[in-house]
């Protein structure tokens, strides 16, 4: 190729003056080297103009043929592709030419060898600019079809279907809204390749949003703690009350029967363990000794909105610190414009906290890795450490990332691998220490922990070990999850997060690692299956989140570097719309969830009783413990409803004198208070058949 370049190369030495322009700065070479190609020409052009181009444009490099073609005359700047595709090509003849007077022989030798790559690289800019010139109006048509289809299926699919909606409003997406995507950015395309390297929206927007969006979301979808998402969440708050009245676990309720089943199944609620006289849910400690302050304050519904945002603010340090600032302002955008991370920032679960505490470690990480301290080791350590009191197997898929990452960039220093692995062993212990003796506070064996007495295994945990059931795990459960995800996030985040894993070259080992922690997650669950009852994305991949979000600005930046995009409004304006839309969706599905709830909450409290037992029947039931800790002097004791025969036994052993049924009609949303089981008890003045729920919605 280099051959059939050399004749055009030595007329553009000749004509532009090769030793005025070895002095000249490339820049204003250009205007010199434009002139010399129109000059050496200009006879050929005169005399007949098709047949003497054509004969030219058979021996003229390929990248000068697009921009030959135009009047016999000096190109101007009446067609701007094909001037700045010259421009471009006088700056490299004009490096070029300065090197060759500069430097050795043997220097301009190899930088010849790697001129055909820039001339490539140029060729292909220009033929892409012109095809894409020429096919502006059809890609733009094609994307507005596009972008119509997306619209009309996603609001038909979600006004009139109720089975398997995010699967089919995830097809649609990638159906539909990614070809558009793909043919706009391509209508979008700046053949010259420059863009706009900045993002506009600063970071201080995003978390004054956050914050806008966490607070409508905790008190106009969940109530405060009026809603409730997951079981656990009452697990977690008992759990805190108990702690904050000074025990590790609160007495349990007086046996009823002899038959030590049935006495477990009367006052079975989901997630809590009655052993040896002790009632407790089955949760690490960690996040309801923190959560204690929170109730303590009468503000436990702050908690996780606050951590939220402190994610949000490591995230970015995280991105600025690994690439730069864009991505870090990027990637805050991507998440809070994902209702994934923002409704599962709310209520009352230990996500929250333990994503803070595994982030910041992350982040101490990569200050370890750009400065080989050992203090930014340690404290990342400590910090995975307690993240162990918080949520054990999180803390231990991210952690082993972050611990192996840690110790593979000390290989070459072996007196400080030595000292990392020592201190490893020693902060590690410590969580290990702390969670064998809850275990042996709680269930009296320090290997079985509280988990796994609810459940009734003799162990910890329980793994998936056979291929048959990995592999159904696979289909069906981390399938569900990462549709979950990839559904209730920033539309194609995960597609782009892959790409930058891929794609990056400058911080190719920052890449592999936040990938990492994401996977470590999803393998780690699907290794040890536990249901999770997710609604709006896999709770359980929440403390990785912020990697994804950082790969998957990294992974937008890059693409726009790369398909020379230019920064739209459009784009902008039309994923803000996306993001909306899948709140809408997420906002519905968690109203539907919490609503049974709420409507329960209302009627009892609506009936202001004393003294009382409250039996529940339903699906929430065994989700409904609200009781205190101290629940022997508390107005009201809450329990599954053991049936007609056995309410006024369970009442008596509860040295209760009067109990109410309540109930929830899902048809209808609204609770029912069954008040003639027990119709001569009064409460207050006024007789309980005569208190009515609210008048449903």
């Amino acid at each position: 190729m280099w051959s059939k370049w050399r004749g055009n190369w030595a007329w553009i030495k000749l004509s532009s003056g090769f030793d005025d322009l070895s002095q000249r700065p490339a820049q204003q070479c250009a205007p010199d080297i434009r002139r010399a190609i129109y000059t050496t020409n200009r006879k050929r052009f005169a005399s007949g103009r098709v047949r003497n181009f054509s004969r030219f444009a058979m021996r003229a490099p390929r990248a000068l043929r697009c921009c030959l073609c135009m009047p016999c005359r000096e190109p101007t700047l009446a067609s701007i592709p094909r001037v700045r595709a010259i421009l471009d090509f006088a700056k490299t003849v004009s490096r070029a030419l300065r090197i060759s007077v500069v430097q050795s022989k043997s220097s301009w030798q190899s930088y010849r060898e790697r001129i055909p790559s820039d001339f490539g690289s140029m060729t292909r800019m220009v033929s892409i600019g012109t095809a894409t010139s020429m096919k502006r109006p059809l890609l733009l048509s094609v994307t507005a079809l596009l972008a119509v289809a997306y619209v009309t299926s996603s609001v038909l699919i979600a006004a009139h279907s109720k089975e398997h909606l995010v699967l089919k409003l995830t097809v649609i997406q990638y159906a539909f809204l990614l070809p558009a995507a793909v043919c706009y950015l391509l209508y979008k395309r700046i053949p010259d390749g420059r863009m706009q390297s900045r993002t506009t929206w600063s970071v201080a927007a995003s978390y004054l949003t956050y914050a806008v969006l966490a607070t409508f979301l905790a008190l106009g979808v969940i109530h405060k703690d009026r809603g409730l998402q997951f079981g656990d969440e009452l697990g977690y708050r008992f759990e805190s009350r108990v702690f904050l009245d000074g025990r590790l676990a609160a007495d349990a309720p007086p046996k009823t029967t002899p038959d030590g089943d049935t006495y477990l199944n009367e006052f079975h609620f989901d997630h809590f363990i009655i052993h040896e006289n002790r009632w407790t849910a089955q949760y690490p400690p960690g996040w309801p000794a923190v959560l204690a302050l929170g109730t303590l304050l009468h503000q436990d519904w702050l908690l996780n909105p606050l951590l939220g945002l402190w994610i949000l603010w490591i995230t970015y340090n995280i991105a600025i610190l690994v690439f730069d600032e864009n991505v870090g302002r990027l990637a805050v955008f991507f998440m809070i414009a994902s209702p994934s991370f923002l409704l599962n920032s709310v209520g009352f679960m230990s996500h929250p906290l333990c994503g803070v505490l595994l982030a910041a470690a992350s982040l101490f990480l990569f200050h370890g890795l750009e400065s080989g301290r050992m203090r930014d080791f340690l404290i990342m350590l400590l910090l995975v450490a307690l993240a162990a009191l918080v949520r054990p197997w999180t803390a231990f898929c991210v952690g082993t990332v972050l611990g192996v990452t840690a110790l593979w960039s000390l290989r070459h220093r072996r007196r400080r691998l030595l000292s990392l692995i020592a201190i490893a062993t020693l902060v590690g212990a410590a969580p290990t220490a702390i969670l064998l003796a809850y275990n042996h506070a709680l269930t009296g064996s320090y290997w079985q922990s509280t988990y796994a007495l609810a459940e009734n295994h003799t162990f910890t945990v329980a793994f998936n070990v056979s291929p048959v059931s990995i592999l159904k795990t696979v289909a069906v459960a981390t399938r569900w999850s990462l549709e979950q995800t990839d559904f209730y996030t920033v539309p194609f985040l995960l597609l782009l997060a892959t790409y930058a894993v891929f794609a990056e070259t400058g911080r190719r080992r920052d890449a592999y690692i936040l990938g990492t922690l994401f996977a470590a997650l999803v393998i780690g669950y699907t290794a040890q299956p536990i249901p999770s009852g997710s609604t709006v994305g896999e709770r359980y991949y929440y403390e990785s989140f912020f990697a994804v979000a950082i790969l998957g600005a990294r992974g937008w930046s890059l693409l726009r570097t790369r398909w020379s995009l230019h920064f739209t409004w459009v784009a902008t304006v039309t994923l803000i719309a996306v993001s909306c839309f899948h709140y809408a969706v997420a906002i519905n599905t968690v109203r539907n969830r919490v609503t049974p709830h709420i409507r329960v909450m209302d009627a009892i409290e609506g009936l202001r009783l004393t003294d009382a037992v409250v039996y529940l029947k339903g699906d929430f039931a065994t989700h409904f413990n609200h009781n205190a800790a101290d629940w022997r002097h508390a107005p009201v004791f809450y329990m599954v409803d053991p049936g007609p025969s056995r309410r006024a036994v369970v009442a008596g052993a509860l040295q209760r004198s009067a109990w109410v049924v309540v109930s929830y009609d899902a048809e209808k949303q609204w609770a029912h208070v069954d008040s003639s089981a027990n119709p001569e008890e009064q409460w207050g003045n006024v007789p309980i058949t005569d208190k009515k729920p609210p008048t449903p919605p």
